[in-house]
């Protein structure tokens, strides 16, 4: 367990919002594909938290640009 928590913690972590504005999409959109089970995020509380690895997978099956 505690391996797991280390390896959560050395990712890239954001907000719906902030993954909206790196898509060029709306929170309202990140929060669907999330809810559809398009876009993997993890919930903290009650904000939604989106790994980078994630946003690229995302983008990899249908949206364009990758995050450096």
């Amino acid at each position: 367990m505690q391996m797991r928590i280390q390896s959560l913690k050395n990712l890239e972590w954001y907000t719906v919002t902030q993954a909206g504005q790196l898509l060029n999409i709306s929170p309202s959109t990140v929060r669907r594909a999330i809810n559809e089970g398009k876009l993997q995020a993890f919930r903290d509380g009650k904000i939604f938290r989106v790994s980078k690895e994630h946003l690229n997978d995302y983008i990899a099956r249908g949206c364009k640009g990758e995050l450096n």
